[in-house]
Formats: C-alpha cells, sequence, structure tokens
C-alpha cells in the first residue's frame, strides 16, 4: 500500500490519536513517505500487524531515528566518483540548501 492509497481508506490522524508506539508495537518498517497538509508522515508496517499506519515524522525521528535514516538512505542517490559529470553537477549545484 502507498501513502496515496492508504489517504483514499484512512484519516490522517489528530493530535490525540495513539500511533503503534503508544500500543506498544514495533516497527517493521517504513514503507513510504510523503506531505500531507503541510506534515511529513512516514507509512509504518508494525512487526506482526497485518495493518500501516501513518506516522508523523517528528515522531518517528525520536522513536525510530534509524529506521528513518535506513528509509532515506535507501533513496538517495549518489553520483558515482566515475561519473564524469558528478564535478560539474556538484559545481551547478553548489549553491543549494539542504
Amino acid at each position: 500500500m502507498d501513502l496515496n492509497e492508504y489517504l483514499r481508506t484512512h484519516k490522517l490522524p489528530n493530535a490525540n490519536t495513539k500511533v503503534g508506539f503508544d500500543r506498544g508495537y514495533q516497527i517493521d518498517a517504513i514503507i513510504g513517505a510523503g506531505r500531507v497538509a503541510g506534515t511529513v508522515y512516514f507509512l509504518i508496517k508494525w512487526k506482526g500487524r497485518d495493518e500501516t499506519e501513518l506516522v508523523e515524522a517528528k515522531i518517528c525521528n525520536k522513536r525510530c531515528a534509524q529506521e528513518v535514516i535506513n528509509f532515506y538512505e535507501g533513496r538517495v542517490h549518489w553520483a558515482s566518483d566515475t561519473d564524469s559529470s558528478s564535478a560539474d553537477e556538484m559545481e551547478d549545484h553548489k549553491n543549494l540548501a539542504v
């Protein structure tokens, strides 16, 4: 299930919604991410559970930081050292904010 499919069938959590962490669930994987109404959410798959759940990134950053890092690292595309254009690309992008 991707984020768009999830949003078609589920409501966004509100500030009072207990997330899986609050129910004692352990994270299995972050399977997606997106921004909804200005807030970044991760789509979380819980260990031993069939359901997925949207959890605000600020919660995940505190409760499962390593999984967040792994999720982003798995999606970053690095220019290889052998790529002749990588030096030019770096020069072109040196002023970009991270």
